[in-house]
């Protein structure tokens, strides 16, 4: 599912970040919201200016977030909802790893990425293709330096646990109170893969998201937010493998979730300031 990114939220999330670069990162707000046409697919509808209420607490899904802060558009939200996820190969909507970082990068304000390298440090890109300077400034900004082989990757799907980890060094790296990983790696054990080693960054990348996005975003007793989670419940964290694809269906939870609970713009901004 190929898809081009919408850039109306670019300007206002720019200057969100730089006015927290005035401020400092421990500052907190919500993504700024932007105004959403109607469309003929009526369950697409969403009114923007009402997502921090009790419009979106209730009723917004991970879809119509990421169309208010600009990274789809409505007819890409009412094609979402139009595709039978289970009929597909591996019955998942895979995303690509490079299109994930282009999602970060919008966030960021899609900032000019200035002296680009004439010879490209990666085999699978060139200097010439238009994916280059995404790839170059998601090395810069520490979000990924590609694979050992000396490929990028930016096509190849990317798991879960390459999301909670471009996430995770998105929002600086920090230190976290690490989850068991005894039911995860039983799910490894399981699919006859490698168990994930204690305190590794897969390991601290996993428990942070698990506990700024996945956990809040849906328990409603401990954080008041009743956000729609696309399949991502509390237990996530030890129910489906990090090595799983990503999901269209699912990605921008975590995103939604952050921004809801004022950590998404720190992060918006961190990245603004490295670019």
């Amino acid at each position: 599912m190929k898809k081009n990114l919408s850039t109306r939220g670019a300007a206002a999330l720019l200057a969100l970040a730089m006015g927290y670069m005035g401020q400092g990162v421990a500052q907190a707000a919500h993504i700024d919201p932007k105004p959403a046409q109607p469309t003929e697919e009526s369950k697409a509808n969403v009114n923007c200016f009402e997502m921090y209420g009790e419009y979106g607490r209730n009723a917004m899904n991970s879809w119509q977030w990421a169309e208010c802060t600009g990274l789809i558009t409505k007819d890409q939200v009412a094609e979402l909802y139009n595709i039978d996820e289970w009929s597909l190969p591996n019955e998942v909507m895979t995303i690509s790893r490079g299109r994930l970082l282009e999602y970060l990068y919008q966030l960021a304000g899609s900032p000019e990425v200035k002296n680009l390298p004439e010879k490209s440090p990666y085999t699978d890109l060139t200097p010439g293709d238009a994916r280059y300077k995404v790839a170059i400034w998601a090395t810069r900004v520490g979000l990924s330096a590609g694979w050992s082989d000396g490929s990028f990757h930016y096509d190849t799907p990317a798991s879960r646990g390459a999301y909670f980890t471009f996430l995770y060094r998105a929002a600086g790296s920090p230190k976290v109170t690490l989850e068991s990983l005894d039911a995860a790696n039983a799910v490894r054990a399981e699919k006859g893969a490698a168990p994930i080693k204690e305190g590794s960054e897969l390991h601290r990348a996993m428990s942070w998201v698990y506990q700024h996005a996945l956990a809040k975003g849906e328990d409603i007793r401990a954080y008041d937010t009743n956000f729609f989670t696309n399949g991502y419940t509390p237990w996530d964290f030890n129910k489906t493998p990090d090595f799983y694809y990503a999901s269209y269906r699912t990605i921008f939870t975590p995103l939604m979730v952050l921004d809801y609970h004022e950590e998404l713009a720190p992060i918006v901004a961190r990245l603004q300031s490295l670019s």
